[in-house]
C-alpha cells in the first residue's frame, strides 16, 4: 500500500478516463456513455493539453451530435475545436488526426477531410483500427473504392473486424446494390438495436 499525492491521483483519474473511453468505444455501449463523458471532462480539467483526452472528447461530442434528431451546430463546433487542439498538441498522433478528419467530414469540409484522412493513414499504414475508421470515412464521403480498399487492408491486418469495418462493408455493399451482403454486415455490427445510420 502507498498513498498517492495530488499528481498521482490526477494521473490515475486521467488513465481511468482513457481506459473507460476504450471500453465504451469498442462497441459504442450506450450504458457507458454518460460515465465516460463525465470522466473525460474531469480529465480534461486536470490535463487541458492532453491530446488523447481532447481527441476522445471530440469523438464523444460527435457521438452526441449524431445521436440527436435536431442537429446542434455548437456541438459539432466543440468537436472540431477539441480535435484541432488534439492535433496541435501532438502532431504525430494518429488518433488526433483521425478525429479531426471525422470532425471535418461532419462539418462538410470534404477537401480538408480527405487531406487529413490521408495524413492519418500515412502516420501508420499498418494500423487495422485506423484503416477501418478511415475506410468508413471515405465511404461516407462517397469515395467507395478508396474506402473499400482501406477496409480490406484492415481485414488483412486483423481478421476480427471492428464495428467500423462491419459498418463500412454494410454501406459499401448497399451502395453496390448487394443488399443481402449489406444486411449480413449490418447484422454483424450488433448495432441494429442502437442504430445511428
Amino acid at each position: 500500500n502507498y498513498s498517492l499525492n495530488g499528481n498521482g491521483h490526477q494521473a490515475n483519474s486521467v488513465q481511468n478516463a482513457i481506459n473507460l473511453y476504450h471500453k465504451y468505444s469498442v462497441n459504442f455501449d450506450p450504458s457507458l456513455f454518460e460515465m465516460t463523458l463525465e470522466s473525460l471532462e474531469n480529465a480534461l480539467r486536470s490535463e487541458p493539453d492532453n491530446s488523447e483526452i481532447n481527441a476522445m472528447l471530440s469523438e464523444m461530442s460527435m457521438d452526441i451530435y449524431l445521436y440527436k434528431h435536431q442537429k446542434d451546430p455548437e456541438i459539432l463546433n466543440k468537436a472540431l475545436r477539441l480535435a484541432r487542439v488534439a492535433v496541435r498538441n501532438d502532431e504525430y498522433s494518429q488518433h488526433a488526426h483521425k478525429t479531426l478528419g471525422w470532425a471535418l467530414l461532419l462539418s462538410g469540409r470534404r477537401e480538408n477531410c480527405i487531406e487529413v484522412m490521408q495524413h492519418c493513414i500515412h502516420l501508420n499504414p499498418k494500423s487495422a483500427n485506423f484503416l477501418s475508421v478511415i475506410g468508413l470515412g471515405y465511404i461516407c464521403l462517397g469515395e467507395y473504392e478508396k474506402g473499400f480498399t482501406c477496409l480490406n487492408q484492415s481485414m488483412h491486418l486483423n481478421s476480427n473486424p471492428s464495428v467500423n469495418t462491419k459498418l463500412g462493408f454494410a454501406l459499401y455493399h448497399f451502395h453496390q446494390k448487394n443488399y443481402k451482403e449489406s444486411l449480413k454486415w449490418l447484422e454483424r455490427t450488433g448495432l441494429v438495436e442502437f442504430p445511428f445510420i
